[in-house]
């Protein structure tokens, strides 16, 4: 049951940071539309080439080379952005957490 407890204790604790900085929630909204952008610029080239699909078994190994190295692509060009804006959303909540001041978005 501790666990529990400490689980609810921390969601308590994010929901209060998140209510005193609503900014945090546009890295949420910046990612996904990055995610949306990593997809089309893999999925709009594949699928204009017609080389979406996976080479069959009387391919050569060149094309499932090359298919496959493509599709590790786009997983580590996504989950870069992934982890980019999360390790944001962690950054601000923590200085939030410690007493650091909101976010001064004037630039003056």
């Amino acid at each position: 049951m501790g666990k529990f407890s400490g689980t609810w204790s921390l969601m308590g604790a994010s929901w209060q940071v998140l209510r005193k900085d609503r900014e945090i929630l546009i890295f949420p909204l910046i990612s996904g539309i990055c995610c949306l952008v990593v997809l089309a610029s893999f999925a709009v080239p594949l699928i204009v080439s017609g080389s979406w699909r996976p080479p069959g078994e009387h391919a050569s190994t060149g094309s499932h080379v090359v298919y496959y190295a493509t599709l590790f692509l786009f997983y580590f060009c996504n989950y870069f952005v992934i982890v980019f804006f999360n390790s944001a959303i962690v950054a601000c909540a923590v200085m939030r957490m410690e007493g650091g001041r909101q976010w001064d978005w004037s630039f003056a």
